[in-house]
């Protein structure tokens, strides 16, 4: 219908081999049109799964899903550039009236996109994060540095941010716009405050990570709490 609300789906793919089928079984559910709670027709259009050349055979389990739906559509990258660079490449590439982008481990439900674009609607927001209700199936130690990260983030200022998360809505116009200019270095939240100047939350409750190891080594994270900060801009300088 020409109501329908169009979905592209953003998946960054690090160690996704085992997860991504499962994945995309419940995105297909969404690929036909669904009514949101409050009513709103949107569907999935189409899911970009962005190869970020991690350890395991993702490539394959790619190629495999891609043949097998139409809707799926590979980036592949050329060297590990990292989940946030990843997924900007994949919002890059897509072509729907809404983006959403969320992890391949299976904790982000499909079946929460309608309640975040509901809240989009209802309040007029370009960008929508997930908020979780429940405590997040990360180690300690991802879930010490997550902490630390929004802290960071609240006291540097980055364009007013006070809430986010890897689970977004986004409005397409949006969130190519970003993408065309966009660095491999940039933390894709700080630099959504560049261009978003109303952003709401949505209660969504965390799923357990599907038996896959956790893709953030302490080093990994390190480089990804340096890059909030290079990109919240002169003022921690």
């Amino acid at each position: 219908a020409p109501n329908d609300h169009t979905v592209g789906v953003v998946v960054p793919v690090y160690r996704g081999e085992r997860t991504l089928p499962e994945l995309l079984k419940e995105l297909d559910h969404l690929t036909t049109p669904s009514a949101s709670p409050a009513g709103h027709l949107y569907r999935v259009s189409e899911v970009v799964l962005v190869h970020d050349a991690g350890p395991d055979r993702s490539d394959l389990t790619i190629r495999a899903l891609a043949e097998r739906h139409p809707y799926v559509r590979p980036v592949w990258l050329a060297r590990n550039f990292g989940q946030h660079a990843a997924t900007l490449a994949g919002m890059a590439s897509t072509s729907a009236d809404w983006i959403v982008t969320m992890d391949e481990d299976g904790q982000h439900d499909p079946a929460a996109v309608g309640a975040m674009l509901d809240v989009a609607l209802a309040q007029a927001a370009p960008l929508v994060y997930a908020e979780p209700t429940n405590a997040e199936p990360h180690n300690l130690f991802r879930r010490v540095s997550s902490d630390v990260a929004h802290a960071v983030a609240r006291v540097l200022g980055a364009g007013g941010l006070r809430h986010f998360h890897s689970f977004r809505l986004v409005l397409g116009e949006v969130g190519r716009g970003l993408a065309a200019y966009c660095g491999e270095s940039v933390y894709l939240d700080v630099a959504l405050t560049w261009v978003v100047n109303r952003t709401a939350v949505c209660p969504v409750q965390m799923r357990d990570e599907r038996g896959r190891p956790s893709g953030y080594s302490p080093r990994r994270l390190a480089s990804h709490f340096w890059r909030l900060v290079l990109t919240s801009g002169t003022r921690p300088l």
